[in-house]
């Protein structure tokens, strides 16, 4: 109920009127179309709209658009993902770029996975934040990025995409080809033979860590299920 309130209020966010401007100076213009995902923070909801980033300040009622004009370092904007401990907004670009937006208006940019030389395309498709490190699954696999020394601490190249990450405990839990993998936080992500296979047949749209050993996640049947994970003895209970 209050995602689709959220949603509600975003879509009657006006686009924005300006004044002329001066001859020779640029102005980027909002272009509203339907809002494909949203990110709230304490003081703002974020919002993606045609791969655009927009923001609703819930304590001013004003609305500001994110270019590589103003705050941002590319364009087409893939997907968002907030972090609350870290409180900053990661922004995944379709190039594989990305920009940490923090609440302070502090723009960090990760630019490894665009400037590696890949085989397989650089897309982000699904983020997971632990601690102090960013957890990004791609379509050639896995990278665990230190968020407070801002660099790379290992990439996983497998060759594979990584549809889903969460973190269950001291796990990380990937989706790979409809079936679930973990490894240890402090395990070696270099290759995927690390991880242990602990589920399989369940076609995921969605998931999320709960504690130390539940899964939330969701089908592509329209179902919800959570998973009870034993990572001792390598099983699972459906709840």
């Amino acid at each position: 109920m209050i995602k689709r309130a959220l949603f509600i209020l975003v879509a009657l966010i006006p686009c924005l009127t300006f004044a002329q401007r001066d001859l020779g100076e640029w102005k980027s213009y909002s272009r509203y179309t339907k809002v494909t995902q949203m990110e709230q923070t304490p003081d703002k909801i974020y919002y993606l709209s045609g791969n655009s980033l927009y923001s609703y300040d819930k304590n001013t009622n004003e609305s500001y658009t994110y270019t590589s004009l103003n705050k941002l370092s590319d364009n087409t904007i893939n997907s968002i993902y907030y972090n609350n401990n870290g409180k900053y907004l990661f922004i995944a670009y379709q190039t594989g770029n990305i920009d940490l937006l923090y609440d302070d208006g502090k723009v960090v940019n990760i630019s490894n996975i665009k400037d590696a030389v890949l085989t397989f395309s650089p897309n982000i498709v699904d983020v997971a934040f632990s601690g102090e490190y960013i957890y990004i699954a791609t379509k050639f696999g896995l990278v665990v990025y230190d968020e407070s020394k801002q660099k790379v601490k290992t990439t996983g190249i497998y060759n594979k995409e990584i549809s889903f990450v969460t973190c269950v405990g001291d796990n990380i839990v990937v989706d790979q080809n409809h079936a679930l993998y973990y490894i240890h936080k402090d395990g070696d992500f270099n290759s995927f033979n690390n991880f242990t296979q602990i589920s399989s047949g369940y076609w995921m749209l969605d998931m999320e860590g709960l504690n130390n050993n539940m899964l939330l996640f969701r089908t592509t049947g329209k179902s919800i299920y959570i998973f009870e994970l034993n990572f001792s003895n390598n099983s699972y209970k459906r709840i």
